[in-house]
């Protein structure tokens, strides 16, 4: 195009200056024609640079991909599709054997009902142990009313004993007034009869002193034996106090035990309780886990048929049926019409461009054809110009000559444009400066399009 236009200058200096003679051809005028020359390829070179500026190497298409990825590893059993072939969101591609997954699919599905029992059986050990503490409480009330009743029961022996105490005080007393009774009724036995004998007493009052003896004997015997059925008496109440008093320890150990299987049933129905109260969002913990794991199962059952992402097709699938397919990428799935391109353009032309704005590419693919782009992102960071972080010092060499600034690019979508992955060619940008020479950055950028041509 430089060329085109020096030309065009050059035949207007000769139409000026030779076929017309307009101007006079002298060493001023020749001077002042090769500068004008000059000034006007600079000028338009500048405002193409900075207004319309053209990348300088490395413009190349790329297009988006997918790894395809088995969740699901097995047998391949079925292969759907070819490499390159077309596909739909959601065509099968590749199906791997299914039979371990449904087996695990089957298992899960009866621990869940199994959970769901146990769960049962867990609130059925709630109630269960709820009854035990009720049960336990209704045992130490009933101890603690024993206890009482055996209390009371041991007072009354005590007290009983202590009567029978005092009545065999009693009756030794009047044991002991009977035993001097016959002693004195002995004697005045023998008083008498000695008065008898002398003539100074009555035999009627020797009847009568042997008769108050025979009454003293008499009423010695029963207070023997009033005393003994006393002593009798004792010796039952001190053993009444003693049974008593062991039935009261016996029932305060009962008491005791009691407390501890109330305790423990306390405690068998906090962990009952516990085992119960355990869920999340009102489901068991158990049931969740387990229903997680089967919608894992299911999941992994769902994956044994390996689907297309999104439209576009499979690149170079290398697997045949009866293969192991291991989880992980086993493929490459290029993505129907997502495309992107970048370029490389000097630092001194980048100043104006900004995202959105025109560009237009020629690809050597597609010689003849220009196509509508968009300025997407300037990649103002780039790996070459990275210093890695380290304990060693910089080396020189590591700063290198100047680079050119990536730029991205959003290709317009039109009908019949399938640009190939990794075609490449040329792109230029059209800014906000120097407008008025952008055609002939296009019309540049249409003969470099009609050059693709010759290769």
């Amino acid at each position: 195009m430089l060329m085109l236009i020096a030309g065009g200058y050059c035949v207007l200096v000769w139409l000026l200056f030779f076929k017309l003679k307009l101007i006079p051809w002298n060493p001023k005028t020749k001077a002042a024609s090769i500068f004008v020359g000059v000034a006007l390829m600079v000028g338009i070179l500048v405002l193409l640079a900075q207004g319309s500026p053209q990348a300088t190497s490395g413009f190349q298409i790329t297009t988006r991909t997918v790894g395809l990825q088995a969740y699901s590893g097995g047998r391949v059993t079925k292969i759907h599709v070819n490499s390159f072939q077309r596909l739909k969101k959601g065509d099968p591609i590749v199906e791997v054997d299914k039979t371990p997954y449904e087996n695990s699919v089957r298992m899960l599905e009866a621990q869940v009902e199994g959970a769901l029992q146990s769960v049962k059986q867990m609130a059925a050990d709630l109630e269960a142990a709820k009854a035990q503490v009720e049960l336990a409480k209704a045992n130490i009330n009933a101890a603690k009313s024993g206890i009482d009743a055996a209390k009371a029961n041991s007072e009354s022996a005590v007290a009983a004993l202590a009567s029978s105490r005092n009545a065999l005080e009693a009756a030794k007393a009047d044991t002991e007034a009977n035993k001097s009774n016959v002693r004195t009724g002995d004697i005045q036995l023998e008083r008498i009869r000695g008065l008898v004998k002398e003539d100074v007493a009555s035999q009627a009052e020797l009847d009568n002193a042997e008769n108050a003896l025979v009454a003293a004997k008499a009423g010695l015997a029963a207070a023997r034996a009033n005393q003994d059925r006393a002593e009798q008496g004792v010796l039952g109440a001190e053993a009444a106090v003693r049974a008593a008093q062991a039935y009261e320890q016996q029932t305060r150990l009962s008491l005791k035990s009691l407390s501890a299987q109330l305790d423990a049933a306390n405690a068998a129905e906090r962990k009952a309780q516990i085992q119960v109260d355990s869920t999340i969002d009102g489901e068991h913990t158990s049931v969740r886990q387990l229903r997680d794991q089967l919608a894992t199962a299911r999941f992994n059952l769902g994956e044994t048929l390996i689907r297309a992402p999104d439209d576009g097709f499979v690149a170079a699938l290398n697997i045949t049926v009866g293969d192991m397919l291991s989880a992980g990428q086993f493929g490459t799935f290029v993505l129907e019409g997502q495309y992107w391109a970048g370029a490389v353009f000097s630092q001194a032309s980048i100043r104006h461009v900004k995202p959105g704005q025109l560009a237009e590419i020629a690809l050597a693919s597609r010689p003849g054809e220009v196509f509508e782009a968009e300025v997407d992102a300037v990649v103002w960071a780039s790996g070459e110009a990275q210093m890695a972080q380290s304990g060693q010092l910089v080396m020189i060499d590591q700063f290198k000559p100047p680079m050119g600034v990536g730029v991205r690019f959003k290709l317009k979508a039109i009908e019949g444009f399938d640009p190939e992955m990794g075609a490449s060619g040329t792109v230029a940008i059209y800014t906000a400066h120097g407008q008025a020479f952008a055609i002939i950055r296009k019309i540049m950028l249409r003969i470099q399009s009609l050059l693709y041509y010759l290769g």
